[in-house]
């Protein structure tokens, strides 16, 4: 029996083709006459019985019709499940896979029948009526597989015992019977009960109101739970136009939120008299966003979608399809359809595009965080955030701590040159994670002004530990790069930049050992300029800094 079960094992993938036959059309595959000689020859058993019903379509004349497709396809399930488990006869572990498998075949059959429905709006007439086929055999399919689920479930369901006993009636005697009974009148309580009642009532009305419009909404076709609003008018406080369906719009009142035509609107009232107005129950802020706000326009940062957007996405995808469903041809053309479809193919690009970079930056920033902790911790240093807070403060943009960190390993524990090197990368890794690159071509790509410096000279000073002046250059203003780069590469304790006029020095910025420069003007000197003075030395500032940024030594 077993080399059977192989026999038929190896024919299953072609066996699969019954889901997706069409009613009115031979059905054949390559190894029916196979599949045939093995049924003959099998014992009756479960197997043997499912795989004659199969069989049936091959010697059968004519084309077989949706009732003996469906039959054929629930056997194709039994078979696969039988074949799979290696057991020729049904048992209570076999069962439960087989309800497993009917849930799994009802899944794509559902699929199948949604997406023949899509597919049928831009159809062809001479398409539309093999569309509708597939449509009737996969409602005949999905009935057929719902009621062998049960049957199943029937199979292995337990009666429970009762561990409750019944309460016995308590049989008045007759003497009690007898007995008049007094009625006593309480007004006070009387007149609480009925106020008591009245309040109940409001508060049943209301639950009734509020279950009946839950179980509409689990009849709508759309998952939104969209169910009719049957006043004459509504007065609603925002209206946003749906993009991909302009004909219709969203309108909010009191946090409740409608569907309905466009042309129905004025001056904050929806003309209802036509009964168009939909109430939508299942719906989010993040679906109204989707449905009337074009994110692919270029005007929005887009961060990777929370699951909560994800779920609003698909309610979108949703509702739009069965708009189109309900609508087109009358109120909507085939070409807004292919617009959305082709917009709502770009979203769901960007979407993946925007979790693959979210996931491409953390596992980057692990690296450098991973370096940053080791230089740290190498060091005797304490790291004051946790290693997730670092990556995410990375990401973010906010890592000045940890730059100030690496600086001050390198000023106080660093002389080896590679050493510095290392570090240095390690810094500019963490300062420009977004890109060094890209911000140093746009900064350079615009172009420098001019600027006067009035006869002064650049002068470049070498100081040694104390303070004190070891060596100095001076440069003229023409010569501004050369002067740059004798500055950035002085590897000194202590070196500073800035001019010299009529005698007097004014120092822009300063630089230690393998640290990057800072600037050394300070407030109290900033405010005591006065405003020409100001202008000239900010101007001679700013382009200090554009000339070290553009050879690299990132003055901050």
């Amino acid at each position: 029996m077993n080399d059977e079960i192989e026999i038929i094992k190896k024919q299953l993938p072609d066996m699969a083709g019954i889901l997706n036959a069409i009613p009115g059309e031979r059905f054949e595959i390559k190894g029916a006459q196979t599949l045939l000689i093995v049924q003959r020859r099998m014992e009756d058993t479960e197997l043997q019985r499912e795989l004659s019903v199969y069989t049936h379509l091959f010697s059968k004349e004519g084309s077989p019709g949706v009732t003996e497709l469906s039959n054929a396809a629930v056997s194709f399930v039994k078979i696969k499940t039988l074949c799979e488990a290696g057991k020729t006869d049904f048992d209570q572990v076999s069962i439960r896979e087989l309800i497993k498998e009917f849930h799994a075949q009802k899944t794509k059959v559902v699929n199948i029948i949604h997406l023949s429905k899509v597919n049928a709006l831009t159809a062809e007439d001479y398409q539309k009526e093999v569309i509708q086929k597939t449509l009737d055999k996969s409602e005949k399919y999905l009935k057929a597989f719902e009621d062998e689920i049960k049957r199943a479930e029937k199979k292995i369901e337990k009666e429970p015992e009762s561990l409750i006993k019944a309460k016995e009636e308590v049989i008045p005697s007759v003497e009690e019977e007898a007995k008049p009974l007094k009625p006593k009148r309480h007004v006070f309580s009387e007149i609480v009960e009925k106020f008591a009642g009245f309040f109940e009532n409001i508060r049943h009305k209301r639950e009734v109101k509020s279950f009946l419009k839950e179980e509409e909404g689990k009849m709508s076709d759309s998952r939104c739970e969209e169910i009719p609003f049957y006043d004459g008018a509504l007065k609603y406080t925002e209206s946003h136009v749906c993009k991909d369906i302009p004909e219709f719009s969203i309108f909010l009142r009191k946090g409740n939120v409608y569907f309905g035509y466009t042309r129905n609107a004025t001056a904050g009232v929806y003309d209802n008299r036509d009964q168009s107005l939909l109430e939508l129950m299942n719906v989010s802020k993040d679906f109204i966003q989707f449905l009337t706000t074009d994110l692919l326009s270029g005007e929005y940062i887009l961060k990777p979608f929370e699951d909560s957007e994800k779920k609003a996405m698909q309610l979108y995808f949703n509702y739009i399809c069965v708009c189109f469903e309900k609508h087109i041809g009358k109120n909507l053309s085939v070409q807004e359809y292919l617009h959305f479809k082709d917009y709502y193919n770009r979203l769901v690009l960007m979407m993946f595009d925007l979790e693959e970079k979210e996931r491409s930056d953390y596992y980057r920033a692990l690296a450098i965080a991973d370096s940053y902790v080791g230089y740290m911790k190498g060091y005797d240093l304490t790291v004051s955030d946790e290693k997730e807070d670092i990556i995410r403060n990375i990401i973010a943009g906010k890592s000045l701590n940890y730059v100030g960190d690496l600086k001050l390993i390198l000023e106080n524990h660093v002389v080896c040159d590679e050493a510095r090197e290392k570090l240095l990368e390690l810094s500019e890794s963490i300062r420009y994670f977004h890109g060094m690159v890209e911000t140093v071509e746009v900064e350079t790509s615009i172009p420098e002004n001019p600027v006067d410096f009035k006869g002064a000279k650049i002068v470049v000073e070498v100081l040694d530990e104390a303070g004190r002046l070891s060596d100095e250059a001076l440069f003229s203003s023409d010569n501004l790069e050369i002067a740059v780069t004798d500055y950035l590469g002085k590897d000194v304790p202590l070196k500073r930049i800035g001019i010299e006029k009529e005698g007097v020095r004014t120092y822009f910025f300063t630089g230690k050992t393998g640290a990057m420069s800072i600037s050394a003007i300070t407030s109290d000197v900033r405010n005591a300029w006065i405003e020409e003075e100001r202008t000239y030395f900010e101007a001679i500032e700013q382009k200090l800094n554009q000339t070290m940024i553009r050879i690299g030594g990132y003055a901050i």
